[in-house]
């Protein structure tokens, strides 16, 4: 009797588990329909090879408490680049996400760039959560209080 207790145990803990890690993770354009955004604001995103360009991040209000930061970073090329996602919830990162994505043209030469992306592979590792963390570190040195507040 004491055995199958156990096997209960561990069979409610491995599901549960499991449903944890099947949550789904929405992009910055779902997230944009959906939440009210908060804030604006711009930090460096800095390349590999030392390349300084712009990540562009908007901050919004969720359910239960939790807000979501949105940023992109074109690449060096124009062409595409990468959307980060940041849960969080009093000051406290919850988790996060990194995904590259691909610029929409809407002419033959490549010059006008569509507000919309095609969504490509998520990056991970513990370098890409670590860089993510950093991120979220200047994003939160930059808050208004209304974020602040809301957040």
């Amino acid at each position: 009797m004491h055995i199958f207790f156990r096997l209960l145990t561990i069979v409610f803990f491995l599901i549960s588990t499991n449903v944890e890690a099947k949550q789904k993770l929405y992009t910055g354009e779902e997230i944009a329909k959906t939440y009210k955004l908060l804030q604006s604001i711009t930090i460096p995103g800095i390349y590999e090879n030392g390349v300084v360009l712009t990540k562009y991040a908007n901050f919004y209000k969720a359910d239960g408490g939790e807000c979501i930061i949105v940023s992109r970073l074109d690449n060096e090329s124009n062409f595409g680049g990468y959307e980060d996602v940041i849960y969080f919830k009093k000051r406290i990162m919850l988790r996060s996400s990194k995904q590259s994505f691909f610029s929409i043209f809407l002419d033959d030469d490549a010059k006008i760039k569509s507000k919309k992306i095609k969504y490509s592979d998520y990056l991970n590792g513990k370098e890409v959560q670590q860089g993510l963390k950093e991120d979220f570190i200047l994003y939160r040195k930059k808050m208004n209080k209304n974020t602040l507040n809301q957040c």
